[in-house]
């Protein structure tokens, strides 16, 4: 199982690595939104690879039904938390802090139905998360810049639009 996980998480890093790598010298840099959400996908994508090693007891969801992680009552974990579970069989090194210098924050799913979901959030430029819940529209969402990723789907920050 766990020669799968690797695999999969190789053939995702090689497929990041070929679509980031530019073509010429004329590749803008990445903006700090783009390097916090390229953050968390590969942290999610090692995460998701781990779940696969040490899959939890729990439900699965039903077809086309999209994974969801209670912000509020998820586990949180710390960088140390993580450096034990992913280093070195998933990642070589976890990046602690988004563009701004805010720690990332890291949080596991406690709903029994789905507890392999995780999310991975930045609190973005201003240093404050906008929400508990990116799933009901909120009056100042056109302002949110946090940057959230559940299980590598991006949910907020200013390229989750372009994304989809």
């Amino acid at each position: 199982m766990r020669k799968n996980a690797l695999l999969m998480v190789a053939l995702l890093v090689v497929t990041f690595l070929m679509s980031a790598s530019p073509d010429s010298g004329d590749q803008p840099k990445p903006t700090k939104p783009q390097i916090a959400s390229r953050d968390a996908l590969a942290l999610c994508t090692a995460l998701i690879a781990w779940n696969i090693d040490h899959p939890p007891e729990g439900e699965y969801l039903e077809k086309g039904k999209a994974p969801q992680v209670d912000l509020a009552g998820a586990k949180h974990y710390s960088k140390s938390d993580l450096e034990a579970m992913l280093i070195p069989s998933y990642v070589a090194t976890i990046s602690a802090r988004d563009p701004w210098g805010n720690s990332y924050e890291i949080l596991r799913n406690r709903d029994s139905k789905q507890p392999w979901s995780w999310a991975v959030r930045s609190l973005g430029p201003d240093g404050q998360f906008c929400s508990d819940s990116y799933l009901v529209p909120q009056p100042t969402w056109d302002r949110c810049d946090d940057i959230v990723r559940v299980d590598g789907e991006l949910v907020a920050g200013p390229e989750a639009l372009q994304e989809k």
